[in-house]
């Protein structure tokens, strides 16, 4: 009896073992594995981009004219001096006189300023002169006046001086008189200073110079734009109000319509052929390790056309709305491309050779830490099954394909995970793709 047990024991516990290795195999993640081996690791930067205008060329007219004829679409090519627009000649000439009018009436106020300011120089004139001569008057004057108390004051001194034997009285009358003559003469000497003031401060006032009327100058400011205006608008005539193009090019802008009035601001603009053109994109901040300034690079249309190659990197700027992202810019030619036209950068960087590379899919990161899956083999009760090992390696560098892995990390001979049909942690059971 203990026997049949026993037996059917083993019997259960087989079935058991059978059945957990079949569920176990339906349930764990079916794994590719690669060794890690040397390779090559290459970057391509790519980026799509348009063709623009290095110089642009606005082209005027003066402001308030009919536009009679457009002769020209955006997009159109034209050489110098070619017919752009026409303008209503009627409106020119009305322009033109009333311009003319307003050139009249700014002379004549210029005029009759300038005779103003001549009446005003010799008013001036004469003023000085009247200054001039009340000062001289005045020094006169008072330079006769303190010579005569100078003389007065020497006499009495003089009298004094020579009195001989007189009596108190006599004596004491002399002194009297003798300072008497010397209060008048620093009276006199007084008088002649502040006399010569004041004449003097009257002639400095007539000589000082008008501050300049502001109305001349106003004249001046508001007649230049005016001749400049009547300037173009008699060339204009005489172009028949035919506007033309000022150089080669091609025209990337209309703002005026048929019949609407002209504005200030260019009417037309035109990229000036002859300056080329340039070919712009974006790439970001870990793309522009690997370009540079001179760099060969090729621009293919995307419309299929054939890539340009040997084309050479101008400049690599930061962007100004994004500190992340750099602006390239390489020249072109109105030969190679047009416009608006959509091409790809393509800049190939030099491929340097790693000794341990593995696929780009087989690399994991976590909290800024890169990792990998070794397969390993281990024992257990129910027998040697397969697993995977978390283990954290060293990104030496990458592309799209492949990444260069640090040899202190990795050896030639182990197994990494490379692809998995489903997530996996560290430790998890596995099992080899056999397809």
């Amino acid at each position: 009896m203990k026997k049949k047990i026993l037996i059917y024991f083993l019997i259960i516990m087989v079935a058991a073992t059978i059945i957990g290795r079949v569920a176990s195999g339906v349930s764990v993640a079916r794994v590719s594995v690669e060794r890690p081996e040397s390779n090559y690791v290459s970057h391509t930067v790519r980026s799509i981009g348009q063709v623009e205008k290095n110089v642009e060329e606005g082209i005027y007219t003066i402001a308030g004219m009919i536009v009679k004829k457009l002769y020209v679409n955006i997009g159109d090519t034209v050489a110098q001096d070619a017919i752009l627009a026409e303008v209503d000649l009627d409106v020119l000439e009305e322009q033109l006189s009333a311009k003319q009018n307003e050139l009249k009436k700014i002379q004549l106020q210029k005029r009759d300023e300038e005779n103003q300011n001549q009446v005003s120089a010799e008013n001036r004139q004469r003023a000085i002169r009247q200054a001039q001569d009340s000062y001289n008057r005045t020094a006169d004057a008072a330079d006769t006046q303190v010579w005569q108390a100078a003389q007065a004051f020497e006499d009495a001194k003089w009298r004094i001086e020579n009195a001989g034997e007189v009596s108190q009285e006599e004596w004491d009358a002399l002194e009297s008189d003798l300072i008497a003559k010397r209060n008048s003469l620093q009276q006199a000497e007084q008088s002649r200073a502040s006399e010569l003031l004041r004449a003097g401060q009257a002639l400095e006032d007539a000589q000082i110079k008008e501050a300049e009327k502001s109305t001349m100058a106003g004249l001046q400011i508001d007649e230049e734009p005016i001749v400049k205006d009547i300037e173009k608008l008699e060339e204009l005539k005489a172009n028949q109000g035919l506007i033309k193009a000022s150089v080669d090019g091609v025209v990337t802008n209309i703002n005026v319509k048929t019949g609407e009035q002209t504005v200030s601001t260019a009417m037309i603009l035109l990229a000036d052929t002859s300056k080329g053109y340039r070919f712009t994109a974006e790439i970001n901040k870990d793309q522009n390790k690997y370009l540079s300034i001179g760099q060969e690079v090729s621009l293919a249309p995307t419309n299929g056309k054939a890539a340009i190659e040997g084309l050479m990197v101008e400049s690599i700027v930061a962007s100004e709305e994004d500190a992340e992202v750099m602006k390239v810019t390489i020249p072109v030619s109105a030969e190679q491309f047009y416009i608006g036209e959509s091409v790809e950068l393509v800049a190939r960087h030099s491929a340097k050779k790693y000794p341990i590379c593995l696929p780009i899919s087989a690399i994991g990161e976590e909290n800024k830490v890169a990792f990998v899956y070794l397969m390993e083999t281990e024992s257990t009760i129910l027998g040697e099954v397969t697993v995977v090992k978390k283990h954290n390696v060293t990104v030496l560098d990458k592309n799209e394909s492949y990444a260069a892995i640090a040899t202190s990390d990795l050896t030639t001979k182990q197994m990494v995970v490379v692809s998995a049909n489903k997530e996996l942690q560290d430790g998890v059971r596995v099992r080899m793709d056999e397809s």
